[in-house]
């Protein structure tokens, strides 16, 4: 059926196909093989959940180009190089490049067999993850530039304070602004928002870095203004408003009350 999963086979040896294809259906998978590159990119469908068994080393386009054209599709189809040459440059290549893994002809059957449903089962979890990032990515597209703004200084770490002193807003205004994010992502904490957004791109999210960079002197003074306006949380203490909150090097010089000593008699 056309959403069972698929396992592609590229080699350009006949009998190396036909093995596989008996030995991939005895375990119950949909196979389709393809004598060359160019035969497989023809056929490949990238909406079905599938991977690839492919050859290393085949005439006109080699298994390492293929393995590039698809990356340059945008593909992330799980493939499993194979070879009749123990070449470790070229496995080294291979993985780099994404391969799940590499083995070399003659395949152990059991082993194929299992590399095989860990692949479908990578690309289970790719399909799945993909389709959380277009949920993520169609609920960040509701947001104005504003709250764009404020969500990425949000998951930056930056409190409410540190973004109105950036923006030159009142903290009443970002607080609106946050709580507009929170809804508009539906989200009811922080964490769950900071999950959400570097599921979009690991920390790379809407094309903007959520960090500076830090070599800049502009940036290190900012930092400085940044946690002046809102010191680290450990740094916070509560005082009534009638006592004067001592400074952090009025805190450190505070030392305790010497211990008395009481003479013991002899």
């Amino acid at each position: 059926m056309k959403d069972d999963p698929l396992v592609y086979v590229v080699d350009d040896e006949p009998c190396v196909r036909d093995s596989l294809r008996f030995l991939i259906e005895s375990s119950d998978l949909a196979v389709e093989t393809h004598a060359t590159a160019e035969e497989f990119l023809a056929a490949y469908d990238q909406k079905r959940l599938t991977c690839l068994v492919l050859d290393l080393r085949m005439p006109r386009m080699s298994g390492v180009a293929l393995q590039r054209e698809l990356l340059g599709r945008a593909s992330s189809l799980p493939i499993i190089m194979i070879s009749g040459h123990d070449d470790l440059a070229s496995a080294i290549s291979a993985m780099k490049m994404g391969a799940v893994d590499f083995l070399v002809k003659p395949i152990d059957e059991q082993l194929l067999l299992d590399r095989v449903r860990s692949a479908l089962e990578r690309a289970t979890k790719m399909r799945t993850l993909q389709a959380r990032r277009a949920e993520v990515a169609a609920r960040i597209a509701y947001l104005t530039p504003r709250e764009r703004e404020v969500m990425e200084m949000l998951v930056a770490g930056m409190g409410n304070k540190a973004i109105a002193w950036e923006f030159g807003l009142s903290c009443k205004t970002v607080e609106v602004h946050r709580a507009r994010v929170m809804a508009k992502m539906q989200v009811d904490s922080l964490v769950h928002l900071v999950r959400l957004v570097t599921l979009q791109g690991e920390g790379d999210t809407m094309g903007v870095s959520l960090e500076s960079d830090p070599s800049g002197p502009a940036s290190v003074q900012r930092t400085a203004k940044l946690r002046a306006l809102d010191p680290p949380a450990q740094e916070r203490r509560s005082f009534p408003s009638f006592v004067k909150a001592p400074g952090r090097r009025e805190r450190r010089k505070t030392r305790p009350e010497p211990v008395r000593r009481v003479a013991l008699a002899r």
